[in-house]
């Protein structure tokens, strides 16, 4: 399973939430109960979040909730029609809230607040039947020859985060690792190593821990960050890197 965040233990979170539009001052809120509207979008094509139903109307789980908070707000919802290539910009320019299953990136934390996630789950690849033996792990399907198609505007999340087996002779170590694009960062919860950092593109098998790499210290930083923001998204009770 690959994975986002509706996010190699292969496992990407996509994580389910709402994404609220940042005002520089004032309060969202107030202008919603003001006007008495509560505009809303979403690309609509994501069940079971959200919905365009071909009468025109939508449904779904995220819509059930907008609809429950535009009714304690006293408002009507008003839902706009956005696509997942303009989300962020449609978001911004025409909407109070977004839904639909939306992922949560850095990108999109920068310009929105989430809610809390309610659901964490994966994505996987598919193939042809025929083709299930071709295509066995991640490295038979990143090659220069094979076609991957992915839907318009879509988002991977840029780590994936798993927590490591623990060992029944130390049941005390707590273990995290987090996989980017080209390093594996560990993280164990007590140790005097308890921080490894390898270069998957240099040194696939694991060989060299370069956590005390001068070099690499604003990488170290960037793989203790993403670890930190795990954490606080989902209340694992790992204890922070420093």
């Amino acid at each position: 399973m690959l994975a986002r965040t509706i996010g190699f233990a292969v496992a990407c979170a996509l994580s389910a939430s709402f994404a609220v539009a940042q005002t520089p001052s004032g309060s969202r809120i107030d202008d919603v109960m003001k006007s008495g509207k509560l505009r809303v979008c979403t690309p609509g094509d994501y069940k079971p979040f959200s919905y365009l139903r071909p009468d025109g109307g939508y449904e779904g789980l995220d819509i059930d909730l907008v609809q429950s908070a535009a009714k304690a707000l006293g408002a009507e919802v008003v839902m706009v029609k956005a696509s997942w290539p303009t989300l962020m910009k449609d978001f911004l320019e025409k909407c109070d809230v977004a839904v639909g299953g939306i992922s949560v990136t850095t990108d999109r934390q920068k310009t929105a607040y989430f809610t809390a996630p309610y659901m964490v789950n994966g994505k996987a690849p598919i193939t042809k039947c025929e083709n299930v033996k071709k295509f066995q792990t991640i490295a038979d399907i990143d090659k220069p020859n094979v076609t991957v198609i992915e839907n318009p505007g879509g988002r991977w999340r840029e780590s994936v985060v798993s927590e490591l087996a623990t060992d029944p002779q130390r049941p005390e170590v707590m273990g995290r690792m987090v996989r980017t694009g080209r390093y594996k960062y560990i993280a164990y919860s007590i140790g005097k190593d308890n921080e490894q950092l390898f270069d998957l593109s240099a040194d696939p098998g694991e060989s060299r821990n370069l956590a005390r790499a001068t070099g690499l210290a604003p990488d170290l930083k960037r793989h203790r960050e993403l670890l930190r923001q795990w954490i606080a998204q989902t209340g694992d009770h790992f204890p922070a890197p420093p």
